[in-house]
């Protein structure tokens, strides 16, 4: 018996046992090893929590900070402005669904110690 071909015409595989026809990456679209490089290489200096918690990145400019104890207590965005980066403390608002700006900062040590106390 032969297996079932798709719309455009590879073969699925079937009941006979076959593999599926391998689909091209264009096809597909960026693999994680592409969003994983586009991600490294975001121009804006990574946030250091200093003795506290720890940075992820989690998109061009943008970094989700965990206390200690790993509880996710924010975000730290950069912000390109005058030639430099300022960077926003963004905190999760769950009434309204959206994260809220706590501030903006000229230093992202100032942007993190304002999620650390603004609890």
């Amino acid at each position: 018996m032969s297996g079932s071909v798709d719309n455009r015409g590879r073969s699925r595989g079937g009941e006979d046992g076959a593999a599926p026809a391998s689909i091209p990456m264009s096809e597909v679209g960026p693999t994680v090893d592409d969003m994983s490089a586009a991600l490294w290489n975001d121009p804006a200096p990574a946030p250091r929590p200093a003795g506290w918690g720890a940075a992820t990145h989690v998109a061009a400019g943008l970094w989700r900070i965990a206390d200690p104890r790993g509880i996710v207590v924010g975000h730290v965005r950069a912000i390109a402005a005058d030639g430099d980066w300022r960077y926003a403390a963004e905190r999760f608002h769950a009434a309204s669904g959206r994260f809220r700006r706590l501030g903006e900062f000229w230093s992202s040590n100032d942007a993190l110690e304002c999620l650390r106390y603004a609890r």
